[in-house]
């Protein structure tokens, strides 16, 4: 807000007040929470996991490594298998 104010307050530049706006609520967006049901998560996973063998099989044709390549969705992947466990 104050960032909102200290534009406001000088100029009254309205492109640039919907930015700061629009910048606001992208932050709140990212630190949202989200409830779906297990079993979308799971059907979610289950097509992240065909997409990463692929990957995977890209990766090895091209002389690369497949676990350097997924090592961040491997990670995510692990993530969510434990929270569905849980």
């Amino acid at each position: 807000m104050e960032r909102l104010e200290a534009e406001l307050y000088p100029s009254g530049c309205v492109p640039l007040i919907y930015n700061i706006v629009e910048m606001m609520v992208e932050e709140k967006r990212k630190h949202r929470n989200v409830t779906i049901p297990a079993a979308a998560l799971a059907v979610v996973m289950q097509l992240a996991g065909k997409e990463m063998e692929r990957i995977a099989i890209c990766a090895e044709d091209g002389g690369g490594s497949a676990a350097e390549t997924l090592k961040e969705e491997n990670e995510v992947m692990l993530r969510l298998r434990a929270a569905l466990n849980a």
